[in-house]
């Protein structure tokens, strides 16, 4: 059981690096089409992956906060089978939610780049 959650948080790391690379992909396109003078590039490059991990840490958090406060009702020293069911069912409904929201935002910025 507790396994299942895991594997469900390695899936929710995985959107989340999916989201950055996406994230990098929309920088680079404003960065080529940027022609002003500011930070160099490895700056740049350097602030870019810490709000990557500092998005990837909240989006973690919320994720634990979330399915912690739904599915455990008085926390012990292991989780019922219902909790850990509870659990992997809200972590996959976060992801696939998640999924579904970058999927969007990457189709919508494929269009006004288009234009």
């Amino acid at each position: 059981p507790v396994q299942n959650v895991v594997n469900t948080l390695d899936l929710a790391c995985y959107y989340i690096r999916l989201f950055c690379t996406l994230e990098r992909q929309q920088q680079i396109r404003r960065d080529s089409m940027a022609d002003s003078k500011g930070p160099s590039r490895e700056l740049q490059a350097f602030i870019e992956r810490e709000q990557q991990l500092a998005q990837m840490q909240q989006m973690i958090a919320t994720l634990t906060e979330v399915c912690f406060e739904k599915c455990v009702s008085s926390p012990g020293s292991y989780l019922s089978s219902r909790e850990t069911s509870c659990i992997e069912n809200c972590a996959k409904r976060f992801i696939d939610t998640t999924q579904f929201i970058l999927q969007r935002a990457a189709h919508k910025a494929e269009s006004s780049s288009s234009f």
